[in-house]
């Protein structure tokens, strides 16, 4: 899996039009740290890239891979509108151990 941090970093900060020295202020990270990061150095300390996912709104795994929340709805909703039509049957069962 590759690290898209630099990237993902670059694209927050362009879509919030925040600079590194913001984004350093807000989140309390230094700010050649950031720099550093935005080159493509592997980060040392995770605690901080968190830190700087939550001060953007994202999640670690948003920030470091590009990974976004699924927001897939679940089955449920998917089928609601034929479910309160009437058209599937729930059958309930207790398991057998």
């Amino acid at each position: 899996m590759e690290i898209l941090l630099a990237e993902n970093l670059r694209k927050a900060l362009n879509l919030l039009d925040w600079s590194v020295p913001k984004l350093s202020k807000e989140s309390g990270v230094n700010n050649q740290t950031i720099h550093n990061w935005l080159k493509g150095q592997v980060p040392r300390d995770l605690s901080q890239v968190k830190l700087v996912a939550s001060t953007l709104g994202m999640s670690l795994d948003e920030l470091c891979f590009g990974d976004a929340p699924s927001t897939k709805p679940n089955v449920f909703e998917e089928h609601e509108d034929l479910i309160y039509a009437g058209q599937y049957e729930v059958v309930l069962r207790r398991i057998k151990k």
